[in-house]
């Protein structure tokens, strides 16, 4: 008897003090509060938050400790919506634990419930991803999945620093597995609050004015991208169709609704390509916007014939007009001033072989094949935006550069992150310098005015304001080679005031088909959202 209590006392009290202590000791993670998303309200002046955090609490019951069963099921019936019976059914034995009968209530309906008094209550409090404005710039957002990490956009890009670090604390627990006393506590750290360059009233006017203008044209989806050239930040970027971020459940047969088309689909951008192409060959000194030429309706390019988009040959143009014309033929003869290897430094110049580098998640780049595997055909198809792909970032980025002075931004959504301790301003984004020269951003700028002023842009066009811009009616290349006769990706790039451009503007509509060229199908959408935009921000007329 000696020698056992010995041997149990001493021997083997390690191994018999570790299991009581599982047994009464739990450890448990204390999860850290999400920050809030906010968005700019120029109108206001103030931060409206696009995605938070709120104090979501699941409902159970312990059956063994529930007095009046009856009166229980019939208070959490009433209260929540649930059927009564198949309450009573759970509750009507002495389990000691039942999984939640009701999950993320909110505060109110917990006091509610509180102040009802029945004893065998057990309430279990978490932070719950609410987005209040629903599907308002859902693809821009992602969204926060069941095990609490980003998903896509600016949730999933920025999900370490929103997240925050989990805490713990160590107690003694009930029976129930409830801690009741604490012994050893570490505080969560809670994630920071991310401040966005969207405004919160333009991003509603753009997404209700394109899906107007979807529906007006019978296109498959559209997107809007609005960024400050000189800068980089974005203040609109809408896709839809989209999703509601509050229920993203209900769209995971459509993965594709999560993800945000101006970052992570490609496509040839047709006309709207061209003026990179004319700013290549100013900048290397092989044309001027007065230079001169005359071009047929068509052109033979190793065998392929290209014709102008009317069929039409305009005849003695000045490089400006081959602009205002959208003149295929012209545009061969501009890239046939450049050899392979300067029209394609000036495109990488101008990023378009790179992804753009924007603080969100998915985002790829288009393609944009060697020089050196270039045939005559390929640079001649190129001119006009074909056999070449970017995102619609992409062609924003470069277009800010041809308007901005020559300089490649690195277009952006947050302004700053604020944490606990303060404000953390976020690395400056980097700006590459002189990819064109001022002077070529001067000549193409205003080639850009009278394309708008001079050609066919009457749906465009704002009397009081000098707007520059392009539209691109590209075909869709099939899966199998060759292109669609049917298909067609409209758009129209624009910027304005014209003299010091503050907005660039991207409209883009897949497969409309209420009109064949874009100036009657995406033009009515930039010219409502510029107007909107001047009324907004209070800009006056300049003409």
């Amino acid at each position: 008897i000696t020698w056992r209590l010995f041997q149990k006392s001493v021997i083997e009290h390690p191994l018999y003090a570790a299991r009581a202590e599982s047994q009464y000791e739990v450890s448990r993670e204390l999860p850290s509060k999400r920050g809030t998303i906010f968005a700019q309200d120029a109108e206001l002046q103030q931060l409206v938050p696009l995605a938070a955090s709120e104090e979501r609490f699941d409902i159970s019951v312990v059956p063994r400790n529930v007095k009046d069963k009856e009166a229980a099921a019939t208070t959490l019936a009433t209260l929540f919506g649930l059927d009564k019976a198949a309450v009573l059914e759970q509750i009507s034995n002495d389990k000691l634990y039942l999984p939640p009968l009701v999950r993320g209530v909110t505060k109110d309906q917990r006091n509610a419930l509180v102040e009802q008094g029945f004893v065998g209550l057990l309430i279990e409090k978490r932070n719950e991803r609410v987005y209040p404005e629903n599907q308002i710039a859902a693809q821009l957002l992602g969204f926060v999945n069941r095990e609490g990490a980003g998903s896509y956009g600016i949730e999933g890009y920025y999900n370490k620093d929103l997240r925050g670090t989990a805490g713990s604390v160590v107690g003694e627990k009930d029976t129930l597995g409830r801690i009741i006393s604490t012994l050893q506590r570490t505080d969560p750290e809670d994630g920071v609050d991310i401040e966005l360059t969207i405004d919160h009233n333009l991003q509603f006017a753009v997404e209700r004015r394109l899906a107007q203008g979807i529906t007006d044209s019978l296109a498959v989806s559209g997107q809007v991208i609005i960024m400050n050239p000189t800068n980089g930040e974005i203040l609109s970027m809408a896709s839809l169709p989209s999703y509601n971020p509050n229920k993203y459940s209900e769209s995971a047969a459509q993965p594709e609704l999560f993800r945000n088309p101006t970052i992570s689909t490609v496509y040839e951008p047709g006309s709207i390509f061209k003026p990179l192409i004319m700013a290549a060959a100013i900048d290397l000194g092989k044309i001027e916007p007065d230079t001169k030429e005359t071009f047929g309706a068509s052109v033979n390019v190793q065998g392929y014939t290209i014709h102008t988009a009317l069929d039409k040959a305009y005849g003695l143009e000045t490089m400006s007009q081959v602009l205002q014309n959208s003149d295929n033929v012209g545009m061969v003869w501009v890239a046939g001033k450049m050899s392979n290897d300067e029209m394609y430094d000036k495109l990488a110049a101008l990023g378009i072989n790179q992804a753009p580098g924007i603080d969100l998640q998915g985002e790829v780049q288009g393609s944009l094949r060697p020089a050196r595997s270039w045939q005559e055909i390929n640079r001649a198809t190129i001119s006009f935006g074909q056999g070449v792909t970017t995102t619609p970032l992409q062609m924003i980025r470069a277009w800010a550069a041809l308007i901005n002075g020559g300089n490649l931004v690195t277009p952006h959504v947050a302004r700053r992150l604020v944490g606990q301790r303060g404000v953390d301003l976020i690395a400056e984004f980097p700006t590459t310098e002189h990819v064109i020269s001022k002077e070529t951003s001067e000549k193409i700028r205003g080639m850009l005015v009278s394309v708008v002023d001079e050609g066919p842009y009457g749906r465009t066009r704002i009397p009081g304001y000098a707007i520059g811009g392009k539209t691109g009616t590209a075909q869709i290349a099939n899966e199998g080679g060759g292109y669609s006769e049917t298909d067609f990706t409209h758009s129209l790039m624009g910027f304005f005031p014209a003299d010091n451009p503050q907005y660039v503007m991207l409209v883009k509509l897949d497969k409309p088909t209420s009109a064949p060229f874009a100036e009657s199908t995406a033009g009515p959408i930039f010219h409502d959202i510029a107007e909107y935009i001047f009324a907004y921000f209070k800009i006056p007329p300049t003409r």
